[in-house]
């Protein structure tokens, strides 16, 4: 059974932030996973989950064991995510209709009719 990929991670939020920082440097530069980890608040075995469901950022193989995270496409996949979560917030915000206007005139209570 294949793992369905989440809609959102936490990090969708800050993730253009995130991208902002990660893109310093030379893009080519491979990553080590815990730098990444640290960078999006995640576990590293996180990490190797999402990139086993093919929904983490993208990485390249060194070995079976060894995976490291190219500075530039890290820097991509997080201004995408951060794109989907502001999509998503304005679906959100899209659907939400205004409460509607009363139309009917309030009367005044019974009490206040006798005087």
């Amino acid at each position: 059974m294949a793992v369905k990929p989440p809609l959102r991670h936490n990090f969708d939020k800050y993730a253009h932030d995130i991208a902002r920082h990660v893109e310093d440097g030379d893009p080519l530069e491979l990553l080590d996973p815990h730098y990444v980890a640290a960078k999006l608040h995640v576990t590293t075995q996180w990490l190797n989950l999402a990139y086993n469901g093919k929904y983490g950022p993208p990485a390249v193989e060194l070995s079976p064991r060894v995976r490291r995270y190219p500075r530039g496409e890290l820097a991509k996949y997080l201004r995408m995510r951060g794109n989907v979560y502001a999509q998503q917030i304005a679906a959100a915000k899209a659907a939400k209709q205004p409460a509607p206007k009363q139309t009917t005139k309030r009367t005044k209570p019974a009490l206040q009719a006798a005087e």
